[in-house]
């Protein structure tokens, strides 16, 4: 059998030449192995580094702090702008985020010692009997804190009546009820309109522009006692004041128009530490549905220093 084989071996040699497959077959191996070596090796090389871009995008979103605007910090903490503001143009793909309920206890109050008050491009006159445009003014002011989750009771109640001069009187007695009847209130709000005397201010000075918007301008008033004289929390109420002032500003450059203090009657500014008494827009200058967007952008300015205030 072994020469049998053999022969057969010899007679496959000489047929078959297998020196050039197996030198074939040697250079293919290592082609091969070459190929897939560096192959590897350059995807590994090219892939590291993008690992560690990766981890270092993340390590940096976790513990680089980046400024937001006072505006983003409302929008993120609150979840929404509400008011008279520039709204999304597109219908967004998941559902907007519901209003914060108000709270179940009010901390803002608002009403009008000059009920009566009206703006004269949108209903003819300055003044109304009864409510007049200045309630719906108040309003749009009280929506905009409810929609930020803030608890506030608006007062609709006429003030302005015979006698006239009694008007601040009955007001005062409607913020002392209040006092009285809800613990929780700290803010009470006194919403008017500017009656500018001079026919000849320019519009500029009570309206201006936010987005796209004509809105009027705010002006917040700090009196002080008959003759001039501060009265006891005077202080702590024209703090307050700049403090809304500044927030007004920092949200809506040039909603705010300069804080007025010559006043020289307290205007039951004596009540409360945090009071506010405000001008929006003016009687001949301004519409109703310019100030209604101006109460929305005030609802903003103080819900933002309410949080702030809160989270000290």
């Amino acid at each position: 059998m072994s020469r049998k084989w053999r022969k057969i071996h010899r007679s496959w040699q000489g047929a078959i030449p297998w020196r050039p497959f197996w030198l074939l077959f040697l250079l293919s191996f290592l082609l091969t192995f070459s190929i897939r070596y560096f192959t590897e090796g350059a995807a590994r090389e090219h892939a590291q580094p993008r690992i560690r871009l990766n981890l270092l995008e993340v390590a940096a979103g976790l513990f680089t702090f980046y400024p937001q605007t006072p505006k983003e910090v409302l929008a993120s903490q609150l979840g929404f702008l509400e008011g008279g503001r520039i709204l999304p143009t597109t219908k967004l793909k998941t559902p907007s985020p519901k209003p914060a309920a108000p709270s179940s206890q009010p901390i803002v109050a608002i009403y009008h010692t000059h009920t009566g008050e009206s703006y004269v491009p949108s209903c003819g006159k300055e003044r109304l009997q009864g409510e007049g445009e200045i309630v719906e003014v108040g309003a749009a002011l009280a929506k905009g804190l409810e929609a930020h989750g803030i608890g506030v009771l608006h007062v609709r109640k006429v003030h302005d009546h015979e006698p006239w001069h009694l008007s601040y009187t009955r007001s005062r007695a409607t913020v002392r009820q209040l006092q009285e009847q809800y613990p929780s209130l700290q803010v009470f709000i006194d919403v008017h309109r500017d009656g500018i005397a001079d026919a000849k201010t320019p519009r500029e000075v009570t309206t201006t522009t936010v987005g796209a918007e004509k809105v009027a301008r705010i002006m917040l008033y700090v009196g002080s006692e008959r003759g001039g004289k501060p009265f006891p929390n005077r202080d702590k109420v024209l703090a307050f004041n700049k403090k809304v002032q500044a927030s007004m500003e920092r949200l809506y450059p040039g909603l705010a128009r300069p804080l007025f203090t010559k006043g020289s009657f307290p205007h039951n500014g004596d009540l409360a530490d945090k009071f506010l008494l405000v001008e929006v827009g003016d009687a001949r200058l301004n519409s109703k549905e310019e100030a209604v967007r101006s109460a929305g952008l005030l609802a903003d300015a103080l819900a933002m220093l309410l949080y702030e205030e809160s989270r000290e």
